[in-house]
């Protein structure tokens, strides 16, 4: 048998996945084999882990049942300013407001936001929860009003400010700031607002390809609503070919015998041949000589290259974008990029100020070496994307303030690449990013 803590690690990778049901039989079959008692740290963690993944599951009073007595035993056995007290009581209130008990929830949620919990430190991340959950509920109350109402914008800023908080405290690629701006992208869509919800979406999809496989379901909520947003533009008109002119001959001349004597005994040969062909018009054009399959494949690469270089960019400067102070990005909170798409294209944002890394590209063949300084400003958190033969650009890494250097490996050495490289400046908008690209020969 698992021991408790094994037990608890197995659910929480569960959790991570989104595969609650099979979490939920692991807690389920780990709390009642356990001979830990139930107020014990571990088994308290557990009983909230238990909690989350029924309100997940839907099964709202299912969880209610092992949420409030678990909240009043951690306060009661630890304190009320205990991390688990702190937890417990979070998830009740998360509980109570799935039930749709929103007066409930909201007393709740003001008992962990009244003060007495810090927000930094062990306690941090509940109370940041509450506060974003609680954003949550004004919009559900607002939702009489219409999503134009007071009452909404209001929820709005709650919650872009709980997101703000999020980001600086954990970053884009972690799931609950990736969740809640999903949801603050969906306010901002129902307000008519789509050049900000495209912002947002665009760096919580960012976050998603550092931090998520792509099958995960949070991925793919998040690319559905991207799309929705982005819907795919006409095809353009096939460009009109140029014909060569149709060129008027002038009749051939009647064919004339020539006679070749043939063997003894026999007729001459007869040799079908023409007077004479006339010759061009002086200002007839010819066909091309023709392209092989590789030249247009190499044709096509390098235009795809130079197209998708210009979205390589537009991607990257909404994948590391932090908040902003104008009036484009979430109305005071969040600068994510332009869309990907030409139709809708919402105005770039202004420059942040902050020099651009001067970045170095040393190809070695199956291996690039991109190799930086830090700007003037002084280091800052850096993230860098890749794109090959013109495909659209991956975020590829994340990397902390002080790192000069990132390596790829396993590359294809016919292939060409780009890299784009970013520096993220907290509180601020994120300095243009700095595109470099391979130049390897045809062949190579």
């Amino acid at each position: 048998m698992a021991t408790l803590a094994e037990g608890l690690a197995e659910a929480e990778r569960l959790r991570e996945r989104w595969q609650f049901a099979a979490a939920r039989d692991v807690l389920t079959a780990l709390l009642s084999e356990s001979p830990e008692p139930a107020d014990r740290l571990p088994m308290v963690t557990g009983r909230r882990m238990l909690a989350e993944v029924l309100r997940d599951l839907g099964e709202a009073d299912e969880a209610y049942a092992v949420a409030r007595p678990l909240a009043a035993e951690c306060e009661e056995r630890f304190g009320e300013r205990h991390p688990a007290t702190a937890r417990a009581l979070t998830v009740l209130a998360t509980v109570v407001h799935a039930r749709g008990d929103l007066a409930a929830a909201a007393e709740l949620y003001g008992r962990v936001l009244d003060g007495r919990l810090r927000e930094q430190g062990p306690t941090g991340r509940a109370v940041r929860l509450a506060r974003a959950h609680l954003a949550l509920l004004h919009r559900d109350r607002a939702e009489a009003g219409g999503p134009e109402s007071a009452e909404a914008g209001r929820a709005r800023a709650e919650l872009d400010a709980a997101y703000k908080g999020l980001r600086r405290a954990y970053g884009i690629t972690d799931p609950d700031t990736i969740r809640f701006g999903l949801e603050l992208a969906r306010m901002y869509r129902s307000a008519g607002d789509g050049a900000v919800a495209r912002r947002l979406l665009t760096i919580a999809r960012a976050g998603c390809q550092a931090a998520l496989e792509p099958w995960h379901p949070l991925s793919s909520l998040v690319r559905r609503e991207l799309a929705e947003l982005e819907p795919a533009p006409a095809p353009a008109p096939a460009p009109a070919l140029a014909m060569a002119p149709v060129l008027e001959l002038e009749p051939a001349p009647a064919p004339v015998q020539a006679p070749l004597d043939g063997p003894p005994g026999r007729p001459p040969v007869q040799l079908w041949t023409a007077a004479g062909m006339p010759e061009q018009p002086a200002g007839a054009r010819y066909l091309p000589a023709p392209v092989t399959a590789e030249d247009r494949r190499r044709r096509a690469g390098r235009r795809r290259l130079v197209v998708l270089l210009a979205v390589a960019l537009a991607v990257i400067v909404a994948a590391v974008v932090t908040v902003t102070v104008t009036v484009a990005v979430l109305t005071g909170g969040r600068d994510g990029g332009a869309a990907r798409r030409p139709a809708a294209r919402p105005a770039p944002a202004p420059p942040s100020g902050h020099e651009r890394l001067r970045v170095e590209l040393r190809d070695e063949g199956t291996t690039l070496v991109a190799s930086w300084r830090d700007p003037a400003d002084g280091p800052a958190p850096v993230v860098v994307a890749v794109a090959r033969d013109g495909k659209e650009p991956a975020v590829v890494a994340n990397l902390p303030a002080g790192t000069r250097e990132y390596t790829l490996t396993a590359l294809d050495p016919r292939a060409e690449y780009c890299v784009i490289v970013g520096a993220i400046y907290p509180g601020e908008a994120v300095a243009e990013p700095t595109t470099t690209c391979t130049r390897r020969a045809p062949g190579a």
